[in-house]
């Protein structure tokens, strides 16, 4: 018998990156929020949550948390040095717009 605990791809996804996203609030909470697009109130959320109850949400959970960014498949297509810009700029149909237009 095996005292092995048997984890899914996708639990180790959703740990992985939770862990990852936890430890970037907790350093900084505002590079966090560019970096992940989390809006504040998401921010303190992740930095609540503990040990625990990350592990109790990832083994109780079959679905990945975490979708793949709309237009990688642009991105992935552009010459390397371009991406990262590219990656900020939304076409305006993102959820969240990092450039607001002004009002007139």
């Amino acid at each position: 018998m095996s005292t092995t605990a048997q984890v899914s791809d996708v639990e180790m996804i959703n740990l992985t990156l939770m862990l990852a996203l936890r430890a970037a609030v907790e350093k900084s909470p505002a590079q966090a929020s560019y970096q992940y697009d989390l809006l504040p109130e998401e921010a303190a959320f992740v930095a609540s949550l503990d040990l625990a109850t990350i592990r109790v949400l990832v083994a109780n959970v079959d679905r990945c948390f975490f979708r793949l960014r709309p237009g990688l498949p642009q991105l992935a297509a552009v010459p390397p040095g371009l991406a990262s810009v590219l990656a900020v700029v939304r076409d305006g149909q993102g959820q969240r717009a990092i450039i607001e237009k002004p009002s007139h």
